[in-house]
Protein backbone atom coordinates (compact mmCIF):
# COMPACT_ATOMS: atom_id res chain seq x y z
CA UNK A 1 0.00 0.00 0.00
CA UNK A 2 2.83 2.36 0.85
CA UNK A 3 4.48 1.67 -2.53
CA UNK A 4 1.20 2.40 -4.28
CA UNK A 5 0.85 5.72 -2.46
CA UNK A 6 4.40 6.72 -3.44
CA UNK A 7 3.68 5.79 -7.05
CA UNK A 8 0.44 7.83 -7.06
CA UNK A 9 2.20 10.83 -5.52
CA UNK A 10 4.97 10.52 -8.09
CA UNK A 11 2.52 10.71 -10.98
CA UNK A 12 0.58 13.54 -9.34
CA UNK A 13 3.78 15.62 -9.08
CA UNK A 14 4.66 14.72 -12.66
CA UNK A 15 1.25 15.80 -13.99
CA UNK A 16 1.34 18.97 -11.88
CA UNK A 17 4.78 19.81 -13.30
CA UNK A 18 3.55 19.30 -16.87
CA UNK A 19 0.51 21.51 -16.23
CA UNK A 20 2.71 24.26 -14.79
CA UNK A 21 4.98 24.06 -17.85
CA UNK A 22 2.02 24.36 -20.22
CA UNK A 23 0.47 27.27 -18.31
CA UNK A 24 3.80 29.13 -18.16
CA UNK A 25 5.00 28.01 -21.60
CA UNK A 26 6.19 31.48 -22.64
CA UNK A 27 8.45 31.72 -19.57
CA UNK A 28 9.67 28.16 -20.09
CA UNK A 29 10.64 28.96 -23.68
CA UNK A 30 12.37 32.15 -22.52
CA UNK A 31 14.41 30.25 -19.92
CA UNK A 32 15.28 27.57 -22.48
CA UNK A 33 16.46 30.22 -24.97
CA UNK A 34 18.58 31.88 -22.28
CA UNK A 35 20.04 28.51 -21.30
CA UNK A 36 20.82 27.68 -24.94
CA UNK A 37 22.51 31.04 -25.52
CA UNK A 38 24.74 30.41 -22.49
CA UNK A 39 25.47 26.83 -23.57
CA UNK A 40 26.02 27.69 -27.24
CA UNK A 41 29.84 28.08 -27.02
CA UNK A 42 30.03 24.67 -25.36
CA UNK A 43 27.74 23.10 -27.99
CA UNK A 44 29.64 24.69 -30.87
CA UNK A 45 32.91 23.65 -29.25
CA UNK A 46 31.70 20.06 -29.07
CA UNK A 47 30.71 20.12 -32.75
CA UNK A 48 34.08 21.61 -33.70
CA UNK A 49 35.87 18.98 -31.62
CA UNK A 50 33.95 16.18 -33.36
CA UNK A 51 34.83 17.50 -36.83
CA UNK A 52 38.47 18.18 -35.94
CA UNK A 53 38.75 14.73 -34.36
CA UNK A 54 38.06 13.14 -37.76
CA UNK A 55 41.31 14.68 -38.98
CA UNK A 56 43.13 14.32 -35.66
CA UNK A 57 42.90 10.52 -35.46
CA UNK A 58 44.32 10.23 -38.98
CA UNK A 59 47.15 12.69 -38.36
CA UNK A 60 48.02 10.96 -35.07
CA UNK A 61 48.11 7.56 -36.78
CA UNK A 62 50.33 8.96 -39.56
CA UNK A 63 52.73 10.63 -37.13
CA UNK A 64 53.05 7.51 -34.98
CA UNK A 65 53.66 5.30 -38.05
CA UNK A 66 56.18 7.58 -39.75
CA UNK A 67 58.01 8.77 -36.65
CA UNK A 68 58.19 5.62 -34.54
CA UNK A 69 60.86 5.68 -31.79
CA UNK A 70 61.32 9.43 -32.15
CA UNK A 71 60.53 12.26 -29.78
CA UNK A 72 57.95 13.65 -32.19
CA UNK A 73 55.85 10.50 -31.76
CA UNK A 74 55.27 11.43 -28.12
CA UNK A 75 53.85 14.77 -29.24
CA UNK A 76 51.48 13.28 -31.80
CA UNK A 77 48.41 14.72 -30.06
CA UNK A 78 49.39 18.44 -30.05
CA UNK A 79 50.96 18.14 -33.52
CA UNK A 80 47.80 16.45 -34.80
CA UNK A 81 45.57 19.18 -33.31
CA UNK A 82 47.66 21.91 -34.95
CA UNK A 83 47.65 20.12 -38.32
CA UNK A 84 43.88 19.59 -38.11
CA UNK A 85 43.27 23.27 -37.42
CA UNK A 86 45.62 24.31 -40.22
CA UNK A 87 43.83 21.95 -42.65
CA UNK A 88 40.42 23.46 -41.89
CA UNK A 89 41.79 27.02 -42.10
CA UNK A 90 43.56 26.25 -45.40
CA UNK A 91 40.37 24.85 -46.96
CA UNK A 92 38.37 27.90 -45.85
CA UNK A 93 41.03 30.27 -47.18
CA UNK A 94 41.05 28.51 -50.55
CA UNK A 95 37.26 28.73 -50.81
CA UNK A 96 37.21 32.38 -49.75
CA UNK A 97 40.15 33.19 -52.04
CA UNK A 98 38.34 31.75 -55.06
CA UNK A 99 34.82 32.99 -54.32
CA UNK A 100 35.19 36.48 -52.84
CA UNK A 101 37.33 38.19 -55.52
CA UNK A 102 35.17 36.91 -58.39
CA UNK A 103 31.98 37.59 -56.42
CA UNK A 104 33.10 41.16 -55.72
CA UNK A 105 33.97 41.68 -59.37
CA UNK A 106 30.64 40.22 -60.47
CA UNK A 107 28.66 42.41 -58.04
CA UNK A 108 30.55 45.48 -59.25
CA UNK A 109 29.73 44.63 -62.86
CA UNK A 110 26.11 43.96 -61.90
CA UNK A 111 25.72 47.39 -60.29
CA UNK A 112 27.26 49.08 -63.33
CA UNK A 113 25.07 47.13 -65.73
CA UNK A 114 21.80 47.53 -63.79
CA UNK A 115 20.22 50.12 -66.14
CA UNK A 116 21.27 48.18 -69.25
CA UNK A 117 20.03 44.93 -67.71
CA UNK A 118 16.55 46.32 -67.09
CA UNK A 119 16.46 47.65 -70.63
CA UNK A 120 17.57 44.27 -72.01
CA UNK A 121 14.82 42.49 -70.10
CA UNK A 122 12.27 44.96 -71.42
CA UNK A 123 13.45 44.49 -75.01
CA UNK A 124 13.58 40.70 -74.62
CA UNK A 125 9.95 40.60 -73.51
CA UNK A 126 8.85 43.02 -76.21
CA UNK A 127 10.59 41.00 -78.96
CA UNK A 128 8.90 37.82 -77.76
CA UNK A 129 5.39 39.07 -77.14
CA UNK A 130 3.89 35.79 -78.35
CA UNK A 131 5.91 33.87 -75.73
CA UNK A 132 5.12 36.32 -72.90
CA UNK A 133 1.60 37.66 -73.65
CA UNK A 134 0.57 37.93 -69.99
CA UNK A 135 3.78 39.71 -69.00
CA UNK A 136 3.55 42.09 -71.95
CA UNK A 137 -0.05 42.93 -71.16
CA UNK A 138 0.80 43.48 -67.52
CA UNK A 139 3.68 45.80 -68.46
CA UNK A 140 1.38 47.81 -70.71
CA UNK A 141 -1.19 48.11 -67.93
CA UNK A 142 1.44 49.17 -65.42
CA UNK A 143 3.01 51.66 -67.88
CA UNK A 144 6.29 51.56 -65.98
CA UNK A 145 8.67 54.49 -66.06
CA UNK A 146 11.96 52.64 -66.49
CA UNK A 147 14.07 55.68 -65.78
CA UNK A 148 12.26 56.24 -62.52
CA UNK A 149 12.54 52.53 -61.70
CA UNK A 150 16.31 52.60 -62.15
CA UNK A 151 16.53 55.72 -59.98
CA UNK A 152 14.42 54.01 -57.30
CA UNK A 153 16.80 51.05 -57.34
CA UNK A 154 19.80 53.38 -56.96
CA UNK A 155 18.05 55.23 -54.11
CA UNK A 156 17.28 51.90 -52.45
CA UNK A 157 20.94 50.85 -52.49
CA UNK A 158 21.95 54.30 -51.21
CA UNK A 159 19.47 53.89 -48.38
CA UNK A 160 20.89 50.47 -47.55
CA UNK A 161 24.41 51.92 -47.43
CA UNK A 162 23.22 54.77 -45.19
CA UNK A 163 21.51 52.34 -42.84
CA UNK A 164 24.62 50.19 -42.70
CA UNK A 165 26.73 53.21 -41.84
CA UNK A 166 24.19 54.24 -39.22
CA UNK A 167 24.34 50.85 -37.54
CA UNK A 168 28.11 50.38 -37.72
CA UNK A 169 28.55 50.43 -33.93
CA UNK A 170 25.87 47.79 -33.36
CA UNK A 171 27.19 45.68 -36.21
CA UNK A 172 30.77 45.89 -34.90
CA UNK A 173 29.56 44.97 -31.41
CA UNK A 174 27.72 41.90 -32.72
CA UNK A 175 30.74 40.85 -34.77
CA UNK A 176 32.99 41.21 -31.72
CA UNK A 177 30.60 39.09 -29.65
CA UNK A 178 30.51 36.36 -32.31
CA UNK A 179 34.30 36.40 -32.60
CA UNK A 180 34.71 36.05 -28.83
CA UNK A 181 32.19 33.17 -28.76
CA UNK A 182 33.95 31.52 -31.69
CA UNK A 183 37.34 31.76 -29.97
CA UNK A 184 35.81 30.41 -26.76
CA UNK A 185 34.28 27.50 -28.69
CA UNK A 186 37.64 26.84 -30.34
CA UNK A 187 39.40 26.73 -26.95
CA UNK A 188 36.73 24.33 -25.65
CA UNK A 189 37.22 22.14 -28.74
CA UNK A 190 41.00 22.04 -28.21
CA UNK A 191 40.58 21.08 -24.54
CA UNK A 192 38.11 18.34 -25.51
CA UNK A 193 40.53 16.94 -28.09
CA UNK A 194 43.49 17.11 -25.71
CA UNK A 195 41.56 15.28 -22.95
CA UNK A 196 39.15 13.15 -24.99
CA UNK A 197 40.19 9.79 -23.46
CA UNK A 198 39.98 11.18 -19.92
CA UNK A 199 36.60 12.80 -20.58
CA UNK A 200 35.26 9.58 -22.12
CA UNK A 201 36.46 7.59 -19.11
CA UNK A 202 34.84 10.02 -16.66
CA UNK A 203 31.55 9.94 -18.61
CA UNK A 204 31.65 6.15 -18.66
CA UNK A 205 32.27 5.96 -14.90
CA UNK A 206 29.43 8.40 -14.22
CA UNK A 207 27.00 6.31 -16.24
CA UNK A 208 28.16 3.09 -14.61
CA UNK A 209 27.24 4.32 -11.13
CA UNK A 210 24.16 6.38 -12.07
CA UNK A 211 22.15 3.90 -14.15
CA UNK A 212 21.76 0.12 -14.46
CA UNK A 213 24.43 -1.77 -16.40
CA UNK A 214 22.07 -2.81 -19.20
CA UNK A 215 20.89 0.76 -19.78
CA UNK A 216 24.49 1.99 -19.54
CA UNK A 217 25.64 -0.39 -22.27
CA UNK A 218 22.66 0.53 -24.44
CA UNK A 219 23.44 4.26 -24.17
CA UNK A 220 27.07 3.68 -25.12
CA UNK A 221 25.98 1.60 -28.11
CA UNK A 222 23.55 4.27 -29.29
CA UNK A 223 26.26 6.93 -28.97
CA UNK A 224 28.70 4.74 -30.92
CA UNK A 225 26.19 4.21 -33.74
CA UNK A 226 25.39 7.94 -33.80
CA UNK A 227 29.09 8.86 -33.91
CA UNK A 228 29.69 6.45 -36.78
CA UNK A 229 26.68 7.79 -38.68
CA UNK A 230 27.77 11.42 -38.30
CA UNK A 231 31.37 10.58 -39.24
CA UNK A 232 30.25 8.75 -42.38
CA UNK A 233 27.83 11.58 -43.16
CA UNK A 234 30.57 14.22 -43.01
CA UNK A 235 32.87 12.28 -45.34
CA UNK A 236 29.92 11.53 -47.64
CA UNK A 237 28.94 15.20 -47.81
CA UNK A 238 32.55 16.17 -48.56
CA UNK A 239 32.66 13.68 -51.43
CA UNK A 240 29.29 14.86 -52.73
CA UNK A 241 30.39 18.52 -52.50
CA UNK A 242 33.47 17.81 -54.61
CA UNK A 243 31.40 15.90 -57.19
CA UNK A 244 28.73 18.61 -57.35
CA UNK A 245 31.30 21.41 -57.58
CA UNK A 246 33.10 19.67 -60.45
CA UNK A 247 29.81 18.92 -62.24
CA UNK A 248 28.75 22.57 -61.95
CA UNK A 249 32.11 23.98 -63.09
CA UNK A 250 32.54 21.61 -66.03
CA UNK A 251 28.90 22.03 -67.12
CA UNK A 252 29.14 25.82 -67.02
CA UNK A 253 32.39 25.77 -69.00
CA UNK A 254 30.85 23.51 -71.64
CA UNK A 255 27.87 25.84 -72.05
CA UNK A 256 30.05 28.95 -72.00
CA UNK A 257 28.63 30.48 -68.82
CA UNK A 258 30.75 33.15 -67.08
CA UNK A 259 32.12 32.82 -63.53
CA UNK A 260 32.17 29.01 -63.84
CA UNK A 261 34.91 28.47 -61.23
CA UNK A 262 33.35 30.79 -58.65
CA UNK A 263 29.83 29.39 -58.95
CA UNK A 264 31.18 25.83 -59.01
CA UNK A 265 33.14 26.36 -55.78
CA UNK A 266 30.17 28.18 -54.22
CA UNK A 267 27.82 25.33 -55.18
CA UNK A 268 30.18 22.74 -53.73
CA UNK A 269 30.60 24.76 -50.53
CA UNK A 270 26.82 25.05 -50.08
CA UNK A 271 26.35 21.32 -50.72
CA UNK A 272 26.30 20.83 -46.94
CA UNK A 273 22.66 21.98 -47.23
CA UNK A 274 20.98 19.00 -48.92
CA UNK A 275 18.87 19.80 -52.00
CA UNK A 276 18.59 23.52 -51.15
CA UNK A 277 22.33 24.33 -51.36
CA UNK A 278 22.55 24.08 -55.15
CA UNK A 279 19.47 26.28 -55.54
CA UNK A 280 20.98 28.99 -53.32
CA UNK A 281 24.13 28.98 -55.44
CA UNK A 282 21.93 28.95 -58.56
CA UNK A 283 20.03 32.05 -57.45
CA UNK A 284 23.29 33.89 -56.77
CA UNK A 285 24.67 32.82 -60.16
CA UNK A 286 21.48 33.81 -62.00
CA UNK A 287 21.46 37.27 -60.41
CA UNK A 288 25.10 37.78 -61.37
CA UNK A 289 24.61 36.56 -64.94
CA UNK A 290 21.53 38.71 -65.34
CA UNK A 291 23.91 41.67 -65.60
CA UNK A 292 25.84 39.95 -68.40
CA UNK A 293 22.96 38.55 -70.44
CA UNK A 294 19.32 37.83 -69.51
CA UNK A 295 19.31 35.01 -72.06
CA UNK A 296 22.30 33.34 -70.42
CA UNK A 297 20.69 33.82 -67.02
CA UNK A 298 17.56 31.95 -68.15
CA UNK A 299 19.68 29.13 -69.63
CA UNK A 300 21.70 28.98 -66.42
CA UNK A 301 18.53 28.61 -64.33
CA UNK A 302 17.47 25.73 -66.59
CA UNK A 303 20.94 24.18 -66.24
CA UNK A 304 20.85 24.44 -62.42
CA UNK A 305 17.34 22.93 -62.24
CA UNK A 306 18.43 19.91 -64.32
CA UNK A 307 21.68 19.58 -62.36
CA UNK A 308 19.79 19.78 -59.08
CA UNK A 309 17.44 16.99 -60.14
CA UNK A 310 20.44 14.80 -60.95
CA UNK A 311 22.18 15.74 -57.69
CA UNK A 312 19.12 15.44 -55.45
CA UNK A 313 17.79 12.16 -56.85
CA UNK A 314 20.93 10.32 -57.98
CA UNK A 315 24.21 11.71 -56.62
CA UNK A 316 23.21 12.67 -53.05
CA UNK A 317 21.27 9.50 -52.16
CA UNK A 318 23.96 7.31 -53.73
CA UNK A 319 27.06 9.02 -52.35
CA UNK A 320 25.80 10.15 -48.94
CA UNK A 321 23.28 7.33 -48.49
CA UNK A 322 25.78 4.59 -49.29
CA UNK A 323 28.43 6.14 -47.02
CA UNK A 324 26.11 6.06 -44.00
CA UNK A 325 24.31 2.83 -44.89
CA UNK A 326 20.94 4.48 -45.46
CA UNK A 327 18.81 3.60 -48.51
CA UNK A 328 18.22 6.48 -50.94
CA UNK A 329 14.48 6.66 -50.30
CA UNK A 330 15.09 7.26 -46.58
CA UNK A 331 17.72 9.91 -47.36
CA UNK A 332 15.23 11.90 -49.44
CA UNK A 333 12.44 11.31 -46.89
CA UNK A 334 14.55 12.47 -43.93
CA UNK A 335 15.62 15.62 -45.79
CA UNK A 336 12.02 16.42 -46.75
CA UNK A 337 10.42 15.73 -43.36
CA UNK A 338 13.02 17.21 -41.00
CA UNK A 339 13.70 20.07 -43.42
CA UNK A 340 10.01 20.93 -43.36
CA UNK A 341 9.90 20.76 -39.56
CA UNK A 342 13.19 22.47 -38.62
CA UNK A 343 14.38 24.25 -41.78
CA UNK A 344 18.02 24.14 -42.89
CA UNK A 345 19.37 22.65 -39.59
CA UNK A 346 16.82 19.85 -39.96
CA UNK A 347 17.92 19.23 -43.54
CA UNK A 348 21.59 19.01 -42.51
CA UNK A 349 21.14 16.87 -39.39
CA UNK A 350 18.20 14.85 -40.70
CA UNK A 351 20.26 12.36 -42.72
CA UNK A 352 22.73 11.22 -39.99
CA UNK A 353 19.93 11.13 -37.39
CA UNK A 354 17.77 9.05 -39.73
CA UNK A 355 20.74 6.76 -40.36
CA UNK A 356 21.20 6.29 -36.60
CA UNK A 357 17.53 5.43 -36.08
CA UNK A 358 17.55 3.14 -39.14
CA UNK A 359 20.56 1.16 -37.89
CA UNK A 360 19.17 0.81 -34.36
CA UNK A 361 15.77 -0.36 -35.63
CA UNK A 362 17.45 -2.79 -38.03
CA UNK A 363 19.55 -4.22 -35.18
CA UNK A 364 16.44 -4.61 -33.01
CA UNK A 365 14.50 -6.32 -35.80
CA UNK A 366 17.36 -8.73 -36.58
CA UNK A 367 17.79 -9.55 -32.89
CA UNK A 368 14.06 -10.21 -32.51
CA UNK A 369 14.00 -12.38 -35.65
CA UNK A 370 16.87 -14.46 -34.30
CA UNK A 371 14.96 -15.02 -31.06
CA UNK A 372 11.69 -15.77 -32.85
CA UNK A 373 12.29 -16.86 -36.47
CA UNK A 374 9.59 -15.79 -38.91
CA UNK A 375 7.13 -18.51 -39.87
CA UNK A 376 6.80 -18.65 -43.63
CA UNK A 377 3.28 -19.49 -44.72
Amino acid sequence: MEKMDKLVMKYIFLIAGLVLMIVNWANVVGYMNSFMSVMMPLIVGGIMAFILNLLLVRYERLIQQKMTNTKLATFSRPIGIVLSLLTIILVLLIIIGIVLPQLGSAMNEMVKAAPATIENIKQLIQKNETLFPQITELMQQLNLDWGKLVQDIVNFFNGVVSNLLGTTVTFASNIATHIINLLLSLMIAIYILAMKEQLAQQFNRLLSVAIPTKVHQRILHVLAVMSQSFESFIFGVMSEAIILGIMTTVGMMLFGFPYATMIGVLTGSLAIIPVLGAYIAGVIGAIIMLAVSPGQALLFVLFICILQQIEGNLVYPRVVGDSIGLPGIWVISSVSILGGLFGIPGMILGVPLAATVYKLIREAVIAQEQKQPLKHI
